[in-house]
């Protein structure tokens, strides 16, 4: 289950029935986990590539009288006070870290939540895509240049939602690993990864994007399972020659810590990619919260790191609006390395009806929330209008593989490099964009 406290956790949204350790570690923290708190590990997924190792508890709910009991009496604390038995994660880490301080002279293993990498999540929201689901739009009057590989074509790997072909994309990309779509009308976010990968088109034309669905239909995924696809695509690197590989890594989804320090997970991933493989990912569309107090001390929560895209050598982009200016849900944030447009982007969508979006109220924008406003389906005809750094994000990761060129050595990064080198003091690329 998701997890989104106000408390220690104060908005980290997190799968609340499981933990990381190191593997070397993993079975001193399961023991310690039952003698000293009561709490049974159900499931243990180590992978040795992350070199990390997935805990997952028996819910409180299952455990019987005479253990539920035993786990209460340890550790009080970590159970939520008249809920339906569920675990308080923070609690658990934190009990866990005192007694291996206490007992190895201040030494604690490695030990993480598994965050959840979403676009929206109950009680608040990660990235939003500038609160609207997409608008309709009609195809554009500038289409795709032709796909024209080459011999030696550059790969941009998508790690996003299942993906929904398209005619324009056909010829340019292909889907590794389940892709797995829900029966039935698709939600509004299912079409995420299609919209990415016009944009991304748009850019490089030449290029093959592969997609590796990491998140569900509605646009989420745990930290751990959007870790392993990137292991899975830095194993597969490691293997193909080098003109199959991945050279540029989008990833327009993210999380937030509480500390602000990169997750376990997803910082032992993109470091198996190694410098070779550029990931670029999106700054989040939380520049616009107003909160500046966290627990009583100033706190600027529109400029929250988000996970990857905070972390080196990660490329963090922010959106911008037509004028070049940033984008009022973009965050104003020194970790932000680039901005392009990312405002009324049309791209390649879903070429059915639509469903997921809400009623339109007073004061809210009908265009964006259902057609007619007493709808919650929408019809759309393979095209949308959409914002958010999400999209600002795939133009950036187009432009970094236009600009590689294995003819003459020029790599993915040496093509970041370039491009970064040529930004101005507001960081802003113009781009061409569908129209």
């Amino acid at each position: 289950m998701t997890e989104m406290r106000e408390s220690a956790t104060s908005y980290e949204p997190v799968e609340g029935d499981s933990i990381l350790v190191s593997s070397q570690d993993a079975e001193l923290v399961t023991s310690t986990l039952k003698d000293e708190l009561g709490i049974l590990v159900g499931r243990s997924e180590p992978d040795s590539r992350l070199g990390l190792t997935l805990l997952e508890f028996v819910p409180p709910a299952q455990l019987d009288d005479r253990d539920l009991g035993r786990a209460s009496e340890k550790a009080p604390e970590v159970f939520v006070l008249g809920g339906p038995g569920e675990l308080v994660l923070d609690a658990v880490l934190g009990r866990l870290r005192e007694i291996f301080r206490a007992r190895n002279a201040a030494w604690i293993p490695t030990m993480g939540k598994n965050r959840t990498l979403t676009q929206s999540i109950e009680g608040g929201v990660i990235i939003r895509e500038d609160e609207y689901p997409p608008g309709l739009a009609g195809e554009p009057t500038t289409t795709l240049a032709a796909f024209a590989p080459g011999d030696h074509p550059v790969r941009v790997g998508l790690l996003d939602t299942p993906f929904v072909t398209h005619p324009w994309l056909s010829d340019r990309t292909r889907v590794i690993g389940a892709n797995r779509l829900d029966p039935g009308t698709p939600n509004w976010r299912t079409g995420h990864s299609t919209f990415l990968a016009g944009l991304i088109a748009h850019q490089a034309p030449n290029a093959e994007i592969v997609v590796f669905p990491a998140l569900n239909p509605l646009g989420r995924g745990s930290a751990w399972d959007v870790a392993r696809r990137i292991a899975d695509i830095a194993e597969r690197n490691a293997k193909a020659a080098p003109n199959e590989r991945i050279d540029v890594l989008n990833i327009s989804s993210g999380t937030f810590t509480y500390d602000g320090q990169a997750p376990l997970a997803l910082a032992a991933a993109v470091a198996l990619l190694g410098p070779e493989v550029v990931v670029v990912a999106a700054a989040g569309n939380h520049g616009r919260d107003p909160r500046r107090l966290r627990a009583g001390v100033k706190y600027q929560w529109g400029r929250r790191p988000i996970f990857p895209a905070a972390s080196a050598p990660v490329v963090a982009v922010g959106s911008a609006d037509a004028r070049g200016d940033r984008s009022t849900f973009s965050p104003d944030a020194p970790w932000v390395d680039v901005t392009t447009q990312g405002e009324e982007l049309i791209s390649t969508y879903l070429p059915s009806k639509v469903a997921g979006f809400e009623k339109a109220s007073a004061g809210r924008d009908a265009r964006y929330l259902g057609d007619p406003p007493t709808g919650t389906v929408r019809k759309f005809d393979g095209f949308a209008q959409w914002s958010g750094t999400s999209f600002a994000t795939a133009r950036v990761s187009g432009a970094i593989a236009a600009a590689v060129d294995r003819d003459t050595g020029v790599s993915a990064r040496q093509a970041w490099s370039a491009i970064r080198a040529g930004l101005g003091s507001d960081r802003y690329l113009p781009l061409p964009l569908l129209s």
